[in-house]
């Protein structure tokens, strides 16, 4: 859908969702926004979230919007290492993984006629399934539904046993008693400590 400001948010407005836009720049190589979320409840191991909305129009240089999406995403990234980032949109000819390998594609479905144009990339491997969805409005596009398929960290790792020594019973009266009867004056501490020191 081509925003522009004519177009008002009531018309793009979806129940119970927010809308965060950015209206069409046919000057630009690559359009993106991104938000950052911090929802109520985070997996512990995420610190944050980054959602990029993206549309690298058809007839652009691939590489050279590219270039401007990773040199954006890598400044997040830095700045966030513990960051999850969910990158969706129109890619058309664009690989995001060419730029940055270590992000997964999620969607393996035709999204506009025959070709996958819309991908939804993650920095995190089988984080989410991708489902179809139908279109929206007048778009030529269906939606994409990410369905959550990540396992927290703590649910994938092993169980690790640990031997921890505990005082039997008794044993710290015993250690008193010793300290009691311990002849102190044997020890000859500010020479010890003048040695360590010097």
């Amino acid at each position: 859908m081509w925003l522009t400001d004519r177009v008002p948010d009531a018309a793009i407005q979806l129940d119970g969702l927010t809308v965060f836009r950015a209206n069409r720049n046919a000057a630009l190589c690559v359009e993106f926004v991104t938000v950052r979320c911090r929802p109520f409840y985070l997996l512990r191991e995420f610190t944050t979230i980054f959602i990029v909305g993206v549309y690298i129009p058809p007839s652009v240089n691939a590489k050279e919007a590219l270039y401007e999406l990773y040199g954006a995403i890598s400044e997040l990234q830095n700045a966030h290492p513990d960051g999850l980032f969910i990158i969706a949109g129109d890619f058309n000819h664009a690989n995001l993984k060419s730029v940055l390998p270590k992000f997964h594609q999620h969607v393996d479905f035709a999204t506009r006629g025959v070709n996958e144009l819309d991908l939804d990339y993650t920095n995190i491997p089988s984080a989410y399934c991708a489902e179809p969805r139908p279109h929206l409005s007048y778009s030529d596009h269906i939606s994409v539904m990410l369905i959550p398929a990540y396992r927290q960290l703590i649910r994938r790792s092993k169980l690790v046993l640990k031997l921890v020594k505990t005082w039997p019973e008794g044993a710290m009266s015993a250690l008193q008693d010793c300290f009691e009867c311990t002849d102190w004056d044997m020890f000859d501490l500010e020479e010890y400590t003048s040695s360590v020191t010097s």
